[in-house]
């Protein structure tokens, strides 16, 4: 009966709208009372459901309404209705049907993910979802060259990568695609934003957009910023950031503070800007 009580919408309803203490809680209840299986969302995404795991931490907070909520507030006050945004680091689909509710039905989200165990969750939630039909899934990573790439799977969903290893449970050949031959083969003439959490990859993924950006220089991007991991895969955390504003972006954080190591990195366009090469960046 408690159990019942404790994961019914109601209550995750209301552990959603409390301003602090919420993903805790949700993670605390979700170790004595784990749900798997179909769950209505609560929060930001209430019109949407997702096939969840509350054992693991990270869906817990996902199935409460708690999942990363400044990303997710800023993405609904970034992004502007009809926007095409593309989003590398798809994993479970949650901030892909973030972005497709915030683009509506004539916006466009392209999705891109790489780990096979990700491509599979992310294809049946996006399925549950009718604006889900608006996220093109394309099963493949980013980077500046096309070809196959190692990739460390993680113990953790959404943080294997194909820089670093973390939580490691193995290996994997993934397909990696560069982006500008990808968007040109879509037909994709603009991106509005763009959203990168690739574990250390997010270099090499700015690097195969050259050309896009250089026509066109997204209103806003939130990229994810971890030295280590950069580090792995032969940047940092220090060019990164001079590769965001070389582009034309002005940055901060989540928080309206100095864009930082170990944080998400909030660009938005400057009123002019220049593009420089991204062939300096390692």
């Amino acid at each position: 009966m408690l159990a019942r009580v404790l994961t019914s919408k109601t209550v995750r309803s209301l552990i959603a709208a409390a301003p602090r203490g919420g993903a805790r809680v949700s993670r605390i209840i979700s170790r004595r009372f784990p749900m798997n299986g179909v769950c209505e969302l609560v929060g930001p995404l209430a019109e949407a459901s997702m096939y969840l795991d509350t054992s693991d931490p990270f869906q817990a907070e996902m199935a409460y309404g708690k999942y990363q909520p400044e990303s997710t507030e800023r993405i609904f006050h970034l992004v502007r209705p009809g926007d095409v945004v593309l989003t590398a680091g798809a994993q479970l689909g949650y901030v892909s049907l973030a972005l497709a509710k915030a683009v509506g039905p004539t916006g466009k989200v392209l999705a891109f993910e790489a780990d096979p165990r990700m491509i599979e969750a992310c294809r049946r939630n996006l399925a549950l979802n009718q604006f889900g039909e608006v996220v093109q899934l394309l099963p493949f990573g980013l980077g500046a060259a096309n070809g196959e790439f190692e990739m460390s799977l993680s113990g953790t969903p959404g943080q294997s990568s194909l820089a670093i290893a973390h939580h490691c449970v193995g290996s994997t050949s993934v397909p990696v695609r560069n982006g500008d031959e990808v968007l040109a083969g879509l037909g994709i003439s603009r991106i509005d934003g763009i959203l990168l959490d690739v574990e250390g990859w997010e270099v090499q993924v700015l690097k195969g957009l050259r050309n896009t950006l250089s026509r066109y220089l997204p209103r806003w991007a939130i990229v994810e910023c971890w030295d280590v991991a950069l580090r792995s895969a032969g940047s940092s955390a220090e060019q990164l950031l001079q590769e965001l504003k070389r582009l034309g972006w002005q940055l901060s954080t989540l928080d309206g503070s100095s864009p930082r190591d170990g944080g998400d990195i909030v660009c938005t366009r400057a009123t002019s800007f220049s593009i420089q090469s991204l062939s300096e960046v390692a």
